[in-house]
């Protein structure tokens, strides 16, 4: 081997151990990031459509509406089953389905926004002169128990009565507005038990509770 070409292979060989030395303390380079897809591939498409077809068979519902939104972009839409089966009607993306019990976490997230804005407690008595609801529904001296009733007890489904069962003014009387409903029910289903020691799932208080937001979106 000449001189030249032991010089050369010398160099290589420092080189190469150079560079592992150096190599572990050195940054490591940014690879870029493969572009990310925005909307489902067929195939996945297919799989969402079978799990929506599933939950259906499993819970036995007639319906089912499905939406996605990635970066403010709706990336996946799709109905299933029958909106109205008597007539064969379909759903569709503009089928308005009853969410019921679904409003209940939206309303306390409403509710609790007043309450971190300062404008209300949870401590604070719902129906009194100086209550939050006051005196706009039915007439006092209401109900036993009535004027203990907190916007924790409504939340927390403690209020003392008003329970879902065959009594709930909710499903009873479908076409009243608030207002009629509230004063009805006040006049004449009294509270079973004092406020903060019973536990009943309420429907109606989610109602008074939204009528006490209210209040506030129009104060």
């Amino acid at each position: 081997m000449s001189n030249l070409d032991r010089r050369t292979a010398i160099k290589q060989i420092l080189g190469a151990a150079v560079s592992l030395v150096i190599a572990p303390h050195l940054p490591a380079l940014a690879l870029p990031e493969p572009p990310q897809r925005e909307y489902p591939t067929g195939t996945e498409h297919r799989q969402m459509a079978e799990l929506g077809i599933k939950f259906m068979q499993q819970f036995f519902a007639p319906a089912l509406s499905v939406a996605i939104v990635r970066n403010g972009k709706f990336v996946f839409e799709r109905p299933f089953g029958m909106a109205d089966s008597d007539v064969q009607l379909q759903t569709s993306q503009t089928t308005l389905f009853r969410i019921v019990s679904a409003t209940k976490p939206f309303t306390s997230a409403a509710i609790f926004t007043v309450v971190e804005q300062g404008k209300l407690n949870l401590n604070d008595k719902v129906f009194r002169p100086s209550g939050v609801l006051g005196n706009m529904y039915g007439k006092p001296p209401y109900k036993q128990y009535v004027t203990d009733v907190t916007v924790d007890d409504l939340l927390t489904h403690t209020s003392g009565g008003w329970p879902n069962d065959n009594t709930d003014p909710m499903f009873r009387f479908k076409s009243w507005d608030h207002t009629k409903l509230i004063t009805w029910t006040l006049a004449n289903l009294p509270l079973t038990y004092p406020p903060g020691t019973h536990w009943a799932y309420s429907n109606f208080a989610s109602r008074l509770l939204l009528a006490g937001w209210g209040l506030f979106l129009t104060a």
